[in-house]
């Protein structure tokens, strides 16, 4: 979850609720279901996470960047590309939710931005926008504009912000991706409609992403070969060291999507496995010819 315009007094990772909030100094906060979490980066407008559970592993971007009439808004985007780099140096996968503070419109034609353009009134945008030559020279895709990514109801009518009278509404929430994140088909859509909630501002969106292995580890790489001894399994000590290792695995959230959590389920019992059931160093293997028939077949070349 990637929240904007919150408030805290100081940067860092705490439990609240059995969710672990990272969060930068001033108006950023990110909440996540699990561990392995490490800041690389807070700042008042913006926070990058590395989070790492099992073979998965991304960089995690909270953004909110200034109006174009905040005196802010130059220095910030010159810092944009650094804030990127730290992502991506730490993992090729980047989710990133973003407040922009920008609509995308017709005249943004571009491969990494979809036809689900802001469709409301909002204030005119050059074509040739800072926002949209960052967004281009970072190498992402907004996946949160593209028509499949995208519930029908979200794409007929996509926003994020409404005015504090309710004459306008635009979209200026996006989610940006990089490296092999996927995005679930019909998935963007909004997690308070207009229509049902009598209230302006910011309405949140919502997605589903899949996060791609980025290692495998012993043995998981060939699908030919079992990775551990099952000649070893229903010998006591073993099985013991594998129940354990079962009973001692991390939970895992439900909140991740299907394919990734049945990879992540695979990784904990194939690893406990692997430790559990070894292959033993040093076994006689099975001769495949014996020696008297070995013995017969030299007799037989020498006749």
């Amino acid at each position: 979850m990637f929240i904007q315009e919150g408030r805290a007094r100081s940067s860092g990772i705490f439990l609240f609720e059995g969710i672990i909030v990272c969060r930068s100094h001033g108006s950023l906060k990110f909440r996540v279901c699990r561990e392995d979490l490490s800041i690389l980066s807070a700042k008042p407008r913006s926070i990058v996470v590395s989070l790492v559970v099992g073979p998965f592993a991304c960089s995690l971007v909270s953004l909110h960047a200034p109006h174009t009439t905040s005196p802010q808004f130059d220095s910030w985007w010159d810092d944009f590309v650094h804030i990127w780099d730290v992502a991506t140096t730490n993992c090729e996968h980047v989710l990133c939710g973003v407040d922009l503070n920008y609509a995308f419109g017709r005249h943004d034609v571009f491969p990494c931005v979809g036809p689900i353009n802001n469709v409301g009134k909002s204030l005119r945008h050059p074509v040739s926008s800072r926002v949209m030559l960052e967004i281009l020279g970072c190498k992402c895709n907004v996946v949160s504009t593209f028509r499949e990514n995208c519930r029908a109801e979200y794409a007929a009518f996509p926003y994020s912000y409404c005015s504090k009278d309710e004459s306008s509404y635009s979209c200026i929430d996006y989610f940006l991706v990089a490296g092999g994140i996927s995005t679930g088909r019909n998935s963007v859509d909004h997690i308070f409609p207009m229509l049902l909630y009598g209230m302006n501002d910011n309405f949140p969106i919502v997605g589903v992403f899949g996060i791609p292995p980025s290692s495998t580890s012993k043995g998981l790489v060939s699908r030919r070969s079992i990775p551990y001894d099952i000649k070893r399994i229903g010998d006591p000590e073993c099985d013991a060291k594998f129940l354990h290792a079962l009973e001692s695995a991390p939970a895992v959230p439900l909140v991740l999507e299907p394919t990734s959590r049945c990879s992540l389920l695979e990784e904990f019992v194939v690893g406990a496995a692997c430790d559990a059931y070894q292959f033993i160093k040093g076994r006689k293997k099975k001769e495949w010819v014996s020696d008297l028939l070995l013995d017969s077949c030299v007799k037989e070349m020498l006749c």
